[in-house]
């Protein structure tokens, strides 16, 4: 009978500590806080949005217009400032920049008198805030690239006389000489006439006063090829320099101390 009394004890101990333990609560997960959007203090944003160019395509030795248009998108109103348009290294143009509210636009202009020496594509730059006078949401997106295409332009009506006889002292001398024109290493890419030719020195063929004497007298120069002492031949330092396609046809000239020996300055002609 005592046995059963402590039995009977015993299962009201268990009973009452399982009925404590499971009367406790689960302890709830702590909430996270919900973070604080970070709103950006208000500031400008210049972006370069368009550049244009008229001529459309660049000339030798010609001047060209450049018209960029700048923006604000950002959310305060810039100061002003400067802006610049650069064709390559040491070619930079600088000019003032209006101040700006957010979301206004302005069109801005300069212009270049290009080199005659320089032809083909270049990626020009036009930057706003050049000099760094504004702070802005984004550093990084203040310019843009603009590919340029200069091209030698120059048209000598001029010339039309004479290219028959030009190209018929060509064409014989070709005829005399293998049938064909010198390979050379040196070409130009033009847009009128579209194409890419060769760049002759007619002081650098053999026999290249056999060619001279069938030019007329006024495409050549007597101070340069001794043509009026009665037989032509260059003279030391002298340059003819021809433009002629892969079938032989001659497109310009130069002559004398015109020519440059970097073969791109000076060409008298174009013709079609």
């Amino acid at each position: 009978m005592k046995s059963m009394r402590v039995v009977f004890a015993l299962l009201a101990v268990f009973i009452m500590v399982t009925t404590i333990a499971c009367s406790e609560e689960e302890p709830q997960p702590t909430p996270t806080p919900t973070p604080t959007p970070t709103i950006p203090p208000p500031m400008a944003d210049l972006i370069v949005t368009g550049v244009t160019f008229d001529p459309v395509t660049g000339c030798t030795g010609e001047p060209i217009q450049v018209t960029v248009t700048i923006e604000n998108q950002g959310t305060l109103a810039s100061p002003a400032c400067h802006w610049s348009w650069t064709l390559y290294a040491g070619t930079d143009r600088w000019d003032n920049l209006p101040a700006l509210a957010p979301g206004a636009a302005v069109t801005v202009q300069t212009e270049m008198a290009l080199e005659s020496d320089i032809t083909g594509t270049f990626n020009t730059t036009a930057m706003a805030d050049s000099m760094s006078e504004v702070a802005e949401l984004n550093e990084s997106d203040n310019g843009m690239t603009q590919q340029l295409i200069i091209s030698v332009c120059e048209y000598d009506e001029d010339y039309l006389t004479v290219k028959g006889e030009i190209q018929t002292a060509l064409d014989t001398y070709t005829a005399s000489h293998n049938g064909s024109i010198p390979d050379t290493t040196r070409s130009i890419t033009l847009l009128y006439p579209a194409g890419t030719f060769n760049i002759l020195d007619i002081c650098e063929l053999i026999g290249a006063g056999d060619l001279l004497e069938g030019v007329p007298t006024g495409c050549r120069d007597d101070n340069f090829d001794n043509c009026d002492a009665g037989t032509c031949n260059c003279d030391s330092g002298a340059h003819y320099i021809w433009l002629v396609d892969l079938d032989g046809n001659m497109l310009s000239s130069c002559m004398g101390n015109d020519c440059d020996t970097n073969y791109t300055d000076g060409y008298q002609s174009v013709w079609p």
